[in-house]
């Protein structure tokens, strides 16, 4: 595969009703900050093991319309620090990424764009998803591996959660 270097289409209506391209850009790619996401989620990222994360949208819900075409998402994670919020994104992992379990305040769907990743959940169970492949992630404490030779990327819509029972563990929540 191709690097990729998601390309940013919005549109917007005008005062009149009428329907603009409003923006374009190539997105860039988000950088991840903080000790405990550096450390924990993002393992190697210090020694050059990076996985590209490009953030397309994201705020809180419901979004206020008519939008400003020059907004630019925070790209913060859904839930705690965003009770309404939701993140779109694309990320790509590269060959043999072993990532640390995580878990996050949000319902994500993940939609396999290229290649192919294992989730490995902490009940032991795993599997492999591959192109084409959708996922629903109801805030499950989980690690991503890509075992391949090739990078995997996905396609992820991040929708903050209102919990009303019991969490994974709290050290190991995005964010934490």
């Amino acid at each position: 595969m191709a690097k990729l270097t998601p390309t940013r289409y919005v549109t917007v209506v005008d005062d009149d009703g009428v329907s603009h391209l409003a923006r374009t850009d190539r997105l860039e790619r988000s950088e991840i900050t903080g000790a405990k996401a550096l450390e924990v989620f993002y393992p190697g990222w210090e020694q050059g093991v990076k996985n590209e994360i490009y953030v397309a949208w994201g705020g809180s819900l419901p979004f206020e319309q008519p939008i400003d075409p020059g907004t630019v998402p925070t790209g913060n994670l859904p839930g705690r620090d965003q009770p309404t919020g939701l993140r779109v994104s694309v990320v790509t992992y590269p060959p043999g990424w072993d990532g640390a379990f995580f878990w996050s305040m949000s319902t994500d769907f993940l939609f396999v764009m290229d290649g192919e990743l294992t989730c490995v959940l902490d009940s032991g169970e795993e599997f492999t998803a591959r192109q084409g492949d959708m996922i629903v992630q109801n805030s499950t404490n989980k690690k991503w591996q890509n075992r391949t030779s090739e990078p995997a990327t996905i396609g992820t819509v991040m929708c903050a959660t209102v919990f009303d029972g019991k969490t994974p563990p709290p050290d190991k929540q995005a964010g934490a």
